[in-house]
């Protein structure tokens, strides 16, 4: 594993200073840059880590070298091949299967040098909750550096016809804690999705409104664990006395064999 470590590092240090000697060229530029990618993206993925190597490697391209290229874009264009399968699969299966302590980082590198949001809109379902919300913070640093800015970015993602902007919407309002969001993401509150109605109940635990206490009453009898989960949890967490009744009916048989461990030790 460390001999194949050390090939990557010499390939990675070929590639930075074709890059430099490129400068001039915009396609041959992205083709370089898509290589590096490439190398760095398999370094990751591959078994034995190779997360710190790809880390710098990263940030080399992004802050410390890309800003002497003549084509800046086309070396980071060719960043979407983080978006593009079979990449993006495999990146989201590392994330799902990753401590988020330890990958936040890495996590917060690649996701800054997608391309561009529909990138990340893309990629956005396939990942666990802690990635899609160092996604969007991502999203949000490059689209809206201002908080007046950033309220209408999450309500333009939130209205997203596709359930990566959606979630990516959710996770901004979930770090804003904004109460003109609210709104915004009661509308999903039914959505289809499991993951979707997750994130609308994470995204409004700092709130209080009878609105969202409809919702997560509601939500106590969603068939999806995860969601009745996250609506015990903010339940708990306001003392809604108005549930006390329904949720110790749960802890009687024969109702007991209908919920999960997880929920069990939550009441």
């Amino acid at each position: 594993a460390r001999e194949d470590q050390d090939m990557v590092k010499a390939d990675v240090a070929g590639l930075l200073t074709a890059c430099l000697e490129a400068a001039g060229e915009a396609e041959q530029a992205r083709t370089i840059g898509e290589a590096l990618f490439n190398y760095v993206i398999n370094a990751v993925l591959a078994e034995g880590g190779g997360s710190g190597l790809v880390q710098r490697t990263a940030e080399l391209l992004d802050a410390d070298l890309t800003p002497h290229l003549a084509h800046r874009e086309a070396v980071r264009d060719a960043a979407a091949v983080l978006a593009q399968e079979p990449t993006r699969s495999r990146l989201a299966r590392l994330f799902t299967e990753a401590d988020a302590k330890d990958a936040t980082g890495l996590a917060f590198t690649l996701f800054f040098l997608l391309p561009g949001e529909d990138e990340a809109i893309a990629i956005a379902p396939l990942l666990p909750a802690w990635a899609v919300r160092v996604l969007a913070d991502t999203v949000l640093l490059r689209a809206a550096p201002e908080p007046l800015v950033a309220i209408d970015v999450a309500k333009r993602f939130m209205s997203h016809p596709e359930r990566g902007g959606v979630l990516i919407g959710l996770a901004m309002a979930a770090r804003q804690k904004d109460p003109r969001l609210i709104e915004s993401a009661l509308l999903h509150a039914k959505d289809t999705a499991d993951e979707v109605r997750e994130a609308v109940l994470v995204a409004l635990r700092n709130h209080q409104t009878p609105k969202i206490r409809e919702a997560v009453r509601a939500a106590l009898g969603d068939p999806a664990e995860r969601v009745r989960l996250e609506a015990l949890r903010f339940c708990v967490a306001y003392r809604d006395l108005e549930v006390v009744p329904e949720l110790e009916s749960r802890l009687q048989a024969p109702t007991l064999g209908q919920a999960s461990v997880a929920e069990v030790r939550a009441l």
